[in-house]
């Protein structure tokens, strides 16, 4: 904007609109900024990415043969795995979530044999696995 046109009352252009965030699976939200995490999900292994750190109370799982292990599949007994060189898992006693860190520029491939491979990029995860209900219990899904 030049002088002239400041002198003469010629008003300011707008700053440029914000980019839209459409959320498809939620009208009311679009407008706004997105909430959803980043998540992953691989047969009944379920991660999503978390801000924080992992719990002080946690403590590191030791790689079960050269791999980290985060869960096996209780029919065939095939893991959801990953490399000790790109991520650590923790657990804290008694709890049923796990947390997962993938560390490294590029991101860590979760494999198993019946899934494809997954790449999962590099952060702290919440490690869930799925769990069914049925009218006698609730039980973790066999993989």
């Amino acid at each position: 904007m030049t002088e002239d046109q400041t002198r003469l009352g010629v008003p300011r252009p707008a700053a440029p609109p914000k980019p839209l965030v459409v959320n498809e699976r939620n009208p009311a939200r679009s407008g706004k900024e997105s909430i959803m995490a980043l998540q992953y999900r691989q047969g009944d292994v379920y991660l999503a990415k978390i801000e924080g750190p992992v719990p002080p109370t946690a403590q590191p799982v030791v790689p079960d043969q050269g791999r980290v292990i985060l869960a096996y599949g209780e029919v065939t007994g095939h893991a959801h795995s990953l490399s000790p060189a790109q991520a650590t898992l923790y657990a804290e006693l008694e709890q049923t979530d796990r947390w997962l860190v993938v560390a490294g520029p590029a991101p860590a491939p979760l494999t198993h044999e019946e899934h494809g491979a997954i790449l999962v990029e590099p952060g702290v995860y919440r490690v869930r696995r799925q769990r069914e209900y049925q009218p006698d219990a609730v039980r973790w899904v066999a993989d």
